[in-house]
C-alpha cells in the first residue's frame, strides 16, 4: 500500500499479528503515530478508543485513513473527516485479521472490508479496500427460492471480502462490483476473453455448485482456500490439491477442467 491507515479500536484488538502494523495504545503514543504520518508509508493501528487527536494533527499531505472498530460519538465525526482522508465509522466489518489481509492484497480495490445497513432509504453502503464507498439499494437483492428475502438484521461481509451474507442470503462481491462499477466491468469482460480457465475459478465454480464454504477443507485453512480462489496461489501444492479434490469427491486433475 501507498496509503496510511489507521485503525481505531479496543485494546481487545492487539493481540492480531500483522506486518509493518505499529500499535498504539495510548494518546501519547497517537500523537507520535500522527506526526510520523509525515514518513515513509506505513499501517498504523489506533487501539484506544478514548485516544484524542487535538494535540498533533496529521496535515492534509498526510493523507491517513481511519477505520473505526468501536463506535464514534456523532459529534466527533466532522473532526475526524478533517483530519482525514477517508473515515469508515459504524460498519459491520470483516474480523480486523481478515480486514487487514484484504487491505493489503493487490487486489483491495475488488473486495469489501465492510458495510452499513441504511433501512429508511433502503440502500446499503460498502466499503472496498481501498477505503472507497459503493451504494447498492435493497431492490438489487432480489429474493432466491433456497435464501428467500435478505435479512438486513444480520448483514456481514464474509469469505476475505469476497461475499455478503445477509441472514441467509449470500451475495457474491464481484456480482455487485460487475453491476455497479463500469471498470470492473470493462475489466472483467476483459478478463473473460483472455482467460477464466483458471485454476482458482475453477475451485470457486466448484465450490459454490456443491454448497460448500471455503473453512470445509481441512487441514487447509478458510484464509488458503480465499488466495488460490483469488489467483494468489499460481501452483498449489500436490498434497493441497488431495485435500481439495478429497473433498470435492473428484480426482485432483479435474478440478482444472471444471
Amino acid at each position: 500500500m501507498t496509503d496510511r491507515m489507521f485503525v481505531l479500536g479496543p485494546l481487545s484488538a492487539k493481540p492480531y499479528d500483522f506486518p509493518d502494523a505499529q500499535w498504539i495504545c495510548t494518546p501519547g503514543e497517537a500523537e507520535e503515530a500522527i506526526v510520523e504520518a509525515e514518513k515513509p508509508p506505513r499501517h498504523w493501528m489506533l487501539a484506544e478508543p478514548t485516544a484524542t487527536f487535538a494535540t498533533t494533527a496529521p496535515t492534509r499531505n498526510a493523507s491517513p485513513h481511519l477505520v473505526a472498530l468501536e463506535p464514534v460519538a456523532p459529534h466527533r465525526l466532522p473532526y475526524l473527516h478533517h483530519l482525514f482522508k477517508s473515515v469508515i465509522a459504524g460498519a459491520e466489518l470483516l474480523d480486523l485479521s481478515d480486514l487487514l489481509d484484504v487491505v493489503d492484497s493487490y487486489k483491495r480495490r475488488d473486495l469489501f472490508i465492510g458495510g452499513v445497513v441504511d433501512p429508511d432509504d433502503e440502500m446499503l453502503v460498502l466499503y472496498r479496500g481501498d477505503f472507497s464507498s459503493l451504494l447498492v439499494p435493497f431492490s438489487w437483492f432480489e429474493p432466491r427460492p433456497l435464501a428467500g428475502w435478505p435479512d438486513w438484521t444480520r448483514f456481514q461481509v464474509t469469505d476475505f471480502g469476497q461475499t455478503l451474507r445477509i441472514g441467509d442470503y449470500e451475495a457474491a462481491t464481484d456480482a455487485i462490483l460487475y453491476d455497479f462499477d463500469p471498470s470492473f466491468r470493462r475489466e472483467a469482460k476483459s478478463r473473460l476473453l483472455q482467460q477464466d480457465d483458471s485454476f482458482g475459478g475453477a475451485l470457486r465454480r466448484l465450490r459454490l455448485q456443491r454448497g460448500l464454504r471455503r473453512s470445509d477443507f481441512p487441514p487447509l485453512s478458510a484464509k488458503e482456500v480465499a488466495r488460490i480462489e483469488r489467483g494468489e496461489v499460481r501452483k498449489p501444492h500436490s498434497n493441497t490439491l488431495l485435500a481439495l479434490a478429497g473433498r470435492l469427491g473428484m480426482e485432483p486433475e479435474e478440478i482444472a477442467e471444471y
